[in-house]
């Protein structure tokens, strides 16, 4: 999908708990072993105590909107996507979040796309801004927190270590953006519907919750694996990849080194070097970018909270990165974003 106008991000930011355990502690406790660690490339996981991902997403939000110089009574849309427990059974965050921020007159949506979702809630306010006059600000956020008790954050996947966090974006039409800090040119994604059980239980559907059993997401991928080995998988992904990632500059009108980054999902790197970096040398001459040290993978976040990075970065001109994006199911994405120079350098 092309974005032509452009869809401008006013602010990005990331909420990231100030409690942080270290990869060497996780060891030491058996919560992982050494060599997992290392092929992680996770330095550190931060791990809230006490918020739950919903209050994670209040606080991102709540910054994004000071960063944009926009209140919460202009915000049209609000647009939430997760990965994991919210905190409650039979409710609706996204419209807890609009309500804490005071955002009533927003339309309110949830995106339950596992880890692609924040990508998928990107394009739903893009799609909103592109097409519906009566909204011209959209607030995207994520946020999730895996509890100890429900989800092993260390050893619970393969080559995944996950850490707690919010994020958020403020989106305008660029034709109503004052210094924007950046524009989304266009996002592209195609599915694997075939890798869908790789996150489904063995046996029959069930009637409700397993509320007393903590998730274990090697044991779906192992069964996965067993019946059909890896190569699907390797497949899959490099298919999509070499679908979404030509798709996306061929849409955009961009050249290949044009690009100065490709941003990669903040997985392990061990799954980097497997899935992602063969295939995308083969596409892209641009360095890659792997943020992965000191947050984990941040669920349905990794998208803004990779935009939110580069904003901080400063001095620099305008570049062009490439966002690659992947959630259970699979959807693999490729996300065009032109970064633009400091506040400072436009006045």
């Amino acid at each position: 999908m092309r974005l032509d106008p452009p869809v401008a991000v006013l602010a990005a930011t990331t909420e990231l708990p100030t409690t942080r355990v270290l990869a060497d502690d996780a060891v030491a406790s058996g919560a992982i072993s050494r060599a997992d660690a290392d092929a992680a490339g996770v330095v550190a996981l931060p791990v809230e105590p006490t918020r739950a991902a919903p209050e994670l997403a209040v606080d991102a939000a709540r910054r994004a909107l000071r960063e944009a110089r926009r209140s919460p009574a202009d915000v049209d849309l609000v647009v939430h996507a997760w990965t994991h427990y919210q905190g409650h059974d039979f409710w609706s965050p996204t419209h807890y979040l609009a309500d804490a921020l005071g955002a009533h007159h927003a339309e309110c949506l949830g995106v339950q796309q596992m880890c692609h979702g924040g990508v998928a809630a990107l394009q739903v306010a893009a799609t909103r801004l592109a097409t519906d006059p009566g909204v011209a600000l959209a607030l995207v956020t994520t946020a999730d927190r895996f509890d100890d008790a429900w989800f092993d954050r260390w050893s619970g996947d393969y080559g995944v270590l996950y850490g707690d966090g919010g994020t958020a974006c403020v989106l305008a039409r660029a034709a109503d953006a004052v210094a924007p800090r950046a524009l989304v040119h266009g996002v592209v994604g195609a599915s694997l519907p075939g890798l869908e059980s790789m996150h489904r239980r063995v046996g029959g559907f069930g009637a409700r919750p397993d509320a007393g059993r903590p998730i274990d997401v090697r044991a779906t991928k192992k069964a996965y694996l067993e019946r059909h080995g890896s190569t699907a998988l390797q497949d899959g992904f490099g298919r999509a990849l070499r679908s979404v990632v030509p798709r996306v500059l061929e849409e955009t009108g961009t050249k290949p080194d044009e690009v100065d980054a490709v941003v990669l999902p903040r997985v392990g790197a061990g799954v980097v070097a497997d899935l992602y970096a063969p295939v995308l040398a083969e596409i892209l001459p641009a360095r890659t970018v792997h943020d992965v040290a000191t947050t984990g993978h941040l669920g349905a976040g990794d998208l803004a909270a990779g935009i939110a990075d580069a904003d901080r970065e400063s001095g620099h001109d305008r570049r062009l990165r490439l966002y690659v994006t992947a959630g259970a199911g699979f959807t693999v994405s490729a996300c065009l974003v032109e970064h633009l120079p400091a506040r400072e350098e436009l006045s």
